[in-house]
């Protein structure tokens, strides 16, 4: 019985020596073919383009007045937006804009024709929108002297 309880252990040392060395043998290590130049990404391509500047507005001038007859203003822009120029104010500031349209001398100035009788003084921002794009600004609106 000893002599088999010896050989016992040394056919299960055996067996595990065989089980444990067996899976690394059969799974060797295969190299990973390089990447071709191609299709490897670059620098440049991982970034992002910056986005392009925002396009902004600022009236010729100091300041609009509150008046009882039509305001003409020129806007001056950063960018030209286009054609068929639609100016919009928020709500609470007031302010009518029944014409709007691009210089067409000057790409870059917007004319428009407020009518300011109802407006509530203070800044407000402008908005305009054309077919190319938009600006936005702020524009101060003084009260009647």
């Amino acid at each position: 019985m000893h002599k088999n309880f010896h050989s016992g252990i040394g056919a299960g040392i055996l067996f595990a020596l065989c089980a444990v060395a067996s899976p690394a043998w059969a799974q060797s290590p295969q190299p990973t073919p390089p990447i071709p130049k191609a299709t490897q990404p670059t620098v440049a391509a991982a970034q992002p383009a910056p986005a392009p500047a925002a396009c902004a507005a600022a009236v010729r001038g100091d300041a609009i007045p509150v008046s009882a007859t039509p305001v003409a203003v020129d806007i001056a822009i950063t960018q030209a937006i286009g054609d068929s120029i639609k100016a919009e104010f928020p709500a609470e500031a007031k302010v009518v804009v029944p014409k709007a349209a691009a210089d067409p001398a000057a790409p870059q100035v917007v004319k428009l024709t407020l009518d300011t009788s109802a407006a509530a003084p203070g800044e407000w921002t402008i908005l305009l929108k054309g077919t190319a794009g938009d600006c936005s600004g702020k524009v101060r609106i003084t009260a009647a002297k």
